[in-house]
């Protein structure tokens, strides 16, 4: 999906012997400039309340561009 300030975002989910989410969002900071942010998770394991099985993971990454 893009959205009208330049930000996007993706999800995409794979249903197999779990159920696993991953996400992305990148937000524009400045022309040369974006912020993209990243989670993923076993969303049946979370749902469970194991939260070690979940492996949730997050991570940020800076694009400058020159």
């Amino acid at each position: 999906m893009k959205f009208s300030n330049g930000s996007s975002a993706k999800v995409s989910t794979v249903v197999g012997e779990n159920v696993r989410v991953k996400g992305s969002m990148t937000l524009p900071i400045q022309d040369n400039l974006s912020l993209t942010l990243n989670e993923k998770c076993n969303v049946d394991q979370w749902l469970k309340g194991n939260q070690e099985g979940a492996q949730y993971q997050f991570g940020v990454g800076i694009e400058f561009k020159l």
